[in-house]
Order: C-alpha cells, then structure tokens, then sequence
C-alpha cells in the first residue's frame, strides 16, 4: 500500500515539475503533499487497526467521502480535500455493498444483482436396485448450471455480468452505474473494502484488507472441553448388517470395513478474530514435514464459556480426521521413529505466503475399540425409568412375552435358541411410571448424550415406531387408535445419536396411553437391543402459562407487596412449590406467598386454587435481594390421570421486583401543635433541667408528632444560627425516644427553621450481590417550620392585687427611709402554660429555674419617663427588694404622687436575660 501511495505521489510530482517554469505552484505542491500524506496515514492507520483485530462495524457516506467505524471505536474519514474559495460543496460519498440476501446494495438499496451465481440444482438420484442381492444404484443425473452474478469494474465505473457456466467465464460489461463520478464509493465485500475515486490514491483506487492474518496459534489445553495433546483416531469394524427403517431408508454395513473416529482439538489464535480455513492448515514434524494421511476437515469457534476467568476470543475446535483406507504400518511409520512418538506443530498457510507454527506438542495415535450405546433418554428420562409392559399389560392385567436384552455383547441379530443363543429375559419396567408428554411438541430421543447435550458415544442411527406387539386387543383395538393418531417422523430414520417424534393430532382423545419403540444401530453394525426397547407415553394437552408482576417495598425487614388481583390460578390437585429462578447467592429462598379469595380471605388449600382472586409476596428478610432486581419465581399446577401420570396443567411466573423507598411515611402533628400561620413553636426543656445551667435545650418531639415512635426518622434543618463563637450549629437528634437537642444559640424565640423530616429504613439495603447489608435513608418531602422557645419568653410579670394591691408604696421622708418588697410579691404569668410555669416568682428564683442578675450593665432602677429615679435607689438580695431613699432637702421632694418603674433582670437556664418590669408608686411628702 505504501509502494502504490509513493507511486502516486512521484507522478504527481512530475506533472508539477513540467510547468513550473511558467507559474510557481509551490502552495499546490505542498497542498497535494499534505492532501497524499494525510491519506496515506488514515489507510495505513485503519489497516493497523484491523490486523490487530479490529472489525468494521459500520460504512456510512458523507460529504464528499465515506466514514469507517471499527468495533473498538475508532473511526477513520476517507474523503477529498475540499475546493477553494466559491468552489461547489462536495456530494456524499457511496457505500456498496453485499446484502444478506447476496445482492449487491448501493447506500442500502438493493440493486437486484447477484454478488455470487447460485448453484445448479443437483440431479436427481438413480433408483435404487431391488432387494435380495442388492442391485448397483442407478448413475447420478448430471448438475444443473451455476447462475450468472455481477462484479464491480471500476475502468467504467459500472457492473460487468459473468457468466459462469463458460469456459472460461463469460464477462459482458453493463451499463449499471455503481461510481458516482468526483465522490468517493466505498465497495465492501468479503475479504476487502475497496475505495474508489480517492485522490491521491494511485489509479483512485485504495484497498483495505479484512481477511486477517494470523500471528500465533497454540493449543489450549487449560479448561477447553476438546484440549488434549494426543489425537487418537479409533477404529471400528464393521459387522455385515442392513438396518432398514420403516421409511425406506436404510444403513448398510460391510463386513470387515473399518471406520476411523474423526477426532477434535482446540486452539487459541491471534488476533482474536482471525478466521482459520482448514485448507490451509497442517501438522508438520521439526523438519518442516508435513504428516501424510491426516487432514482438517472442519474449524468451528468455540462458543461455550471457560471454567476459569480466560477469555473466549480466538478460540476454535479444528475437526482432524484421517484418510480412507490407509494402512496401520504406514500411519505408523509417519507418526513413529524408531519406536518412539513424533511431536507435531500445527502450522497455518497465510495468505501473504508466511506461515505461522504452534509448539512441537502434538502427538497421533490410532487404536481399534468398541463402541456400544448403552444409554438412551426420552424427553431427558433415562428409559429405565419409564414404563415399558415388560411382562404384563397395565390396562388389562394380561401377561405378556417378556422383553429381551442381550446375553453378552451386541449382534446384527437375536438368536433366541440353541447352542449360540445371545438374548436373555430382561428390561422390565412395568413398575416404573407412563411419561406425561404434550400433543404437539416433540419426544426428544437422545443416545448417549451428556446434560450439556454433546455426543459421548455415537451410533449410526435409529427410528421410533409403535409398540404394535403388545397393543391391547379390544374393540377397536388400542393399535388401531394409535394408528389413527397423527404423527410426525414416526418410522424416520435418524442418522446420528438425536431426534424426535411428534404427536400431532390425537383425534379430540387426549389422555390416551401410546406405546412406542426405538430402534437402534451402532457404529459397527451390532443392534443396540434385540427387539428394540419400548416407552409408554400419556398424552396431555399443551400446558398453559402466565405471569404476576409485581413489586415488594423495602420499608421494613419483614416486607410484602400489596394485594395483588390475578387471574392465573386454575384447578390443579397437586403443587409444586415456588422456584427461585434468578441465580443470587444471597437470596436463600424465594418470596413466600399469600393467597387470597375475592373477600381477600386467605386460602391455604391447593384444591381451593380456583377461587384465588388475590396474592401477596412476602419475605422474612429484604435485605436478602439486591435493591432494584427483578426476582423471577415459577409455581407449577398439575393434574393427575388415572394412570398416575402427572400432567402439568399450568404455569405460573412471578416477577417480583425489590423497590427502595422513595419518601418517608406521612407524619402528623399532633391538633394544636401549629399556630394559624402554620409556625410550630417548640419550647425548649434545659438538658440538665431547670435548676441548672443548660447549654443545650431538649424536645420529645413525640409531644408534636403523631405515633412517631413506631416510625424511625432523621429530621434535617434548612438552616442554623451561629453559636457564641460565630459557628453555626446542628440540632442533632436521638432516635430513640426522639428528643431534639439543640444548642441553646438556637433558642430566641423568633428564628424560623425549615425542618425535612426524612426515613432511615434499618437493614434493608443491599446495592449487589457483594455488599453488606446497610440502613437506608431516604428524605422525605413533608416540611415543617419551627421557631425554638423557652417558658421564659412567653413570661409577663405584675404585683399581685389580690387580695389586696400588693404594688410597692415609697413615701418619701428623710434619707435612708428604707421600703421592702418581696418577689413573692410579684405575679407571673405565662401565656404557654400557665400551670406549669405560672406563679409567683420568687418560687422561680428559689428553684434556680431564674436567676437575678446583678452587673454593671444589668443593675435595677427605677425610671420615669426615660429618666432614672432621683429619689429612691434599688437593691436586690435573693427575693427581696429594697428601695432606699436618696436626699433630704424638702426642695428635692416630689410635689406628687406619682408611678414609676421597676426594672431589674432575669437569667434564665439557657442562659437568656430577660427585664422584669413592673410598676411602683412614689409618693410626695405627707402634708402636716
């Protein structure tokens, strides 16, 4: 590719050159570099990416070229350089390419031509000859003609037809366009994508390619069900023997042929998605040899996982077999040297002419062996355990002649009697149940498969045919029902170890007993049994199915689902319990059931299961499942015949899904807990209570919400105040039993705080099939307003009246004239809760719920009209107050009785000061 770009670019470089001397094209040139280089290094770019496995995930036209995207997400533009200024805008590329139908499309529209000529139809067999002495088969007719396709020609920009069926191939051009002149058009076939019309390509032209190369191949012989080091090929001899099908067809075994067992082993190639072609690989010796007689017949990708954490790519089954009629001594001499094994290399042909070698660790051997079936399952049964009328007949009670098995090894024939007999009496099964099979789906027949369905030991064949011999007589006969029955494939001779028979119409007598019997042959021509072996069936109807989704909240440990109506449940006589179906270690069983009738009355009784109306899933334990998972469980209703058969009748699946809370649950305030504006003002119980000093203020908010104590929830502030220190500060709260605990910054009486309630769903939660169990919190969407208050605030403060004026009287006289009060004296009154908190308030002061303070900045006075009192002076000790008069000369005197004001100041728990006021009264000197 870099040789042709290289090419293109001299060329160019040339025509430049014979015209310089009349214009200075240098811009052009270095444009026409850029324009090559740019190119060159996108193609070889893509082509990298796809040697290194890669693969072409989509082709799609744009302005004036086409754009490639590669499965590893890279994606490269093939496109012209653009025009200059007032140049025309380019036109969209175009992308062809082969359909799945295999015509060529052109941008996705199919053009009706044929990419590859179809094959002739085959002629048709000759007759057989007669039976007796077989007659030689008639010649085959000759192959009709392969049909005429379509190929690109990018000279004229159109298809050419070719036409095979010539001598050599007839190409006739055609006037059926694929390039759209001046854009790019990307071809893509098979093995190349090829792009047309690109400047600075050599003829236009640039071809990528997708067939990739490979770089390495070893064995894999780690955890790959075909690893092994020695290929073993075992031969069979063959026993002279016919084996006719009541189809017509039928295997003919020759005495003394020898069959040899294709072997498999698997390989691991790089890159990944390198195709292997059998064609091209080989075994070699270390001196380049390759190994006569054994050839690759077939490759297939190996598609099954790995037991162990080891990528799946790359990895293939190579089908070895060896050549007809080769003899032992001369395979021998190939794979032997001097008695001793010869190790062999697998070596791949590329198609750039290298070649790429495994290790030497292969080795060859080939060893005559006996291949005998020995087991055989009907719809996945092994046949041992099906009913089979051994002896006698279970409708009737009569005997019967006894089924035969083989004495010692198999034969092409049972010899019942004399000196070479080789049947015995055997296989009795009458004690065993009839199967319960379903009117129109296939009895599956396997031989010797394992659970994963793979061949562990095959057979040339067998067919299945009606157990004529041992039908009840009676009228109408049982055999003559049976035939009346429609079947399919019944008497079909089945080459391999695998098929099937179908019951299709059973003539609206469903319920009936069918008895069949497998025929069988093995590799060498032996039969697997005497007589073949029998099965007895019980014909069902198809059953039914139906599906309840539903989805199971995960508020608490013990969760269920609501009711849930449904209309699935049908008569059944016998249950099988619900089956977790969703592969989780965690969940140790599935969610149990409730079931429920139209009155939602539970039922517990499985012959009842016609009047459930209603379900609830339940578990013991949510966090068993991963939140969000959808759990699959089935429940199978049966029916039982008369026979005993056990006919499935329904099936039921659930799909239950975990669900995370997405709100809280609804809280209510308790009535009367909201002023009207809606504000819930909280007062606040010192920590340390009212006879300490209290930093912190506590709420059980179980006294404003409604039966929060059955409920487990956070409450989120909106916001705070800051405390002494200019921080702010969280109320935080203790679950249990909901006391609020704030800091006593926060307690002023008149700051609004949103409060979110939100959830904590304990123990629910678990996010994979890996985590631990977690609570779950969940805010929720109702909102609150608190303000935070203490008693105090809501305090008013007065002299008692009753039953007399108890208000302070100071008559003025000479100084020193002392007047005593006492706070005992003093009425509160507290418009929250008076009873609690009302009183006089020396019981306050003497409980410490208050305290007087008595500093600089808070002394008692008495004022008038914003003036401090000239007369009387106040002092306070513990309850009481005295009031002790200042002056003497009569021109100081008051002129008239008159009231002022007693201030002084209160501290409460939370450390708030507060000013009690009340009044006093001052009187003028009495009159002589």
């Amino acid at each position: 590719m870099k040789k042709a770009f290289k090419c293109a670019f001299a060329l160019l470089c040339c025509a430049v050159l014979f015209v310089s001397c009349s214009k200075n094209y240098g811009d052009d040139i270095d444009e026409l570099k850029g324009r090559v280089s740019t190119l060159e290094a996108t193609v070889v770019s893509l082509q990298s990416q796809i040697d290194a496995g890669a693969v072409i995930t989509s082709v799609t036209p744009v302005t004036d070229g086409v754009k490639v995207v590669l499965s590893n997400g890279k994606e490269f533009t093939i496109q012209n350089g653009k025009d200059g200024q007032n140049g025309q805008d380019g036109k969209d590329g175009s992308v062809v390419t082969i359909g799945e139908n295999g015509n060529w499309l052109i941008d996705g529209k199919d053009t009706g031509l044929p990419s590859r000529g179809k094959d002739g139809i085959d002629g048709k067999d000759g007759q057989d000859g007669k039976d007796g002495i077989d007659g030689k088969d008639g010649q085959d007719g000759k192959d009709g003609k392969p049909g005429i396709y379509y190929v690109p020609n990018p000279e004229t920009g159109c298809f050419d037809m070719v036409d095979p069926s010539t001598d050599p191939a007839t190409v006739t051009p055609t006037s059926i366009k694929f390039l759209v002149p001046g854009t790019v058009t990307a071809v893509y076939g098979d093995e190349t994508i090829t792009f047309y019309n690109v400047q600075g390509a050599e003829s236009g032209k640039v071809v990528i390619n997708l067939k990739q190369e490979i770089g390495y191949i070893s064995l894999y012989s780690d955890e790959m069900a075909y690893s092994r080091n020695t290929l073993n090929f075992y031969s069979i001899v063959e026993k002279g023997n016919t084996f006719t099908a009541p189809d017509g067809n039928k295997f003919v075994f020759v005495e003394g042929n020898t069959l040899t067992s294709p072997v498999e082993i698997g390989v691991r190639v790089s890159p990944t998605n390198a195709k292997l072609n059998p064609d091209n690989i080989q075994f070699i010796n270390s001196q380049g040899e390759a190994l006569k007689y054994v050839k690759v017949t077939a490759v297939k990708e190996y598609e099954k996982l790995l037991t162990k954490a080891s990528l799946n790519n790359g990895l293939y089954v190579l089908t070895v077999e060896l050549e007809e009629n080769v003899a032992d001594k001369d395979l021998k001499a190939a794979i032997q040297h001097n008695g001793k094994e010869i190790l062999f290399a697998i070596a791949v042909n590329n198609n750039n002419g290298g070649r790429v070698i495994s290790g030497y660790n292969v080795r060859f051997a080939k060893e005559e062996t006996v291949c005998h079936s020995e087991n055989v399952t009907i719809n996945g049964t092994a046949i041992e355990e099906i009913h089979n009328r051994g002896l006698v007949c279970e409708e009737t009670g009569e005997k019967l002649e006894s089924e035969k098995v083989w004495l010692d090894e198999p034969a092409v024939k049972a010899i019942a009697s004399g000196a070479n007999k080789n049947i015995k009496e055997g296989d009795n099964r009458d004690e065993q149940p009839i199967l319960a099979v379903v009117k129109g789906e296939p009895i599956e027949i396997a031989y010797d498969c394992n659970e994963n369905g793979e061949v562990v030991k095959p057979i040339k064949g067998f067919y299945v045919k009606l157990d004529e011999d041992k039908a009840v007589s009676s009228k109408p006969s049982e055999l003559n029902a049976w035939k009346s029955y429609v079947y399919e494939n019944l008497g079909k001779l089945y080459e391999g170890n695998t098929g099937s028979v179908t019951i299709k119409d059973m003539k609206s007598v469903e319920g009936d007993v069918i008895g069949f019997r497998v025929f069988a042959v093995n590799m060498d021509g032996t039969l697997v049994s005497p007589y073949g072996r029998s099965f007895y069936v019980q014909v069902g109807n198809a059953p039914t199915s139906d599906v309840i989704t539903a989805t199971i909240l995960a508020d608490k440990k013990e969760a269920e689902t609501d009711y849930i109506e449904t209309k699935a449940f049908v008569n059944c006589e016998v249950v099988e319990g619900w089956t977790l179906v969703t592969e989780d270690k965690y969940a140790k069983a599935p969610f149990s059931v409730k079931y429920f009738d139209s009155n939602k009355k539970e039922i517990n009784d499985c012959a009842k299961y016609k009047n459930i109306k209603y379900v609830k899933f339940c578990t013991t334990d949510i966090a068993e499942y991963i939140d969000g998972q959808e759990y699959e469980q089935t429940l199978k209703l049966y029916n039982m015949t008369k026979e005993g058969v056990k006919f499935l009748t329904k099936t039921i699946t659930a799909k239950v899904t975990k669900v995370m809370p997405t709100d809280c649950p609804e809280i209510k305030v308790r009535p009367a807990q909201q002023e009207e504006s809606g504000i819930i003002r909280s007062y606040m119980v010192p920590v340390n209570g009212y006879d300490k000093a209290s930093d912190r203020g506590m709420k059980d908010l179980n006294n404003i919400f409604y039966e929060i104590d059955k409920l487990n929830l956070t409450f989120t502030f909106a916001n705070t105040a800051k405390d002494k220190d200019g921080k702010y500060t969280m109320p935080t709260l203790v679950s249990t039993p909901y006391e609020l605990v704030i800091d006593k910054a926060l307690i002023d009486n008149k700051t609004e705080h949103m409060v979110t309630v939100s959830a904590t769903y304990n123990a629910v939660s678990r996010k994979s099939a890996t985590s631990k169990v977690e609570d779950y919190l969940v805010t929720g969407s109702q909102k609150f307003t608190f303000i935070f208050a203490c008693w105090e605030n809501a305090n008013k403060y007065a002299w008692v009246n009753k039953p007399k004026d108890l208000t302070p009287i100071l008559q003025w006289k000479s100084e020193g004239n002392t007047v005593a009060a006492d706070m005992a004296n003093i009425n509160v009154t507290n418009s929250y809760n008076n009873e609690e908190f009302g009183g006089v308030l020396a019981k306050f002061i003497n409980n410490k719920w208050l305290r007087v303070v008595t500093d600089e900045k808070h002394a008692p006075a008495l004022t008038v009209d914003g003036m401090t009192n000239p007369y009387f002076k106040v002092s306070i000790s513990g309850t009481g107050i005295e009031f002790t008069q200042i002056g003497v000369q009569s021109e100081s005197a008051p002129v008239k009785d008159h009231n002022e004001t007693l201030t002084f100041y209160v501290q409460d728990a939370f450390g708030h000061i507060t000013a009690v006021t009340s009044t006093v009264v001052v009187k003028a000197p009495e009159k002589k």
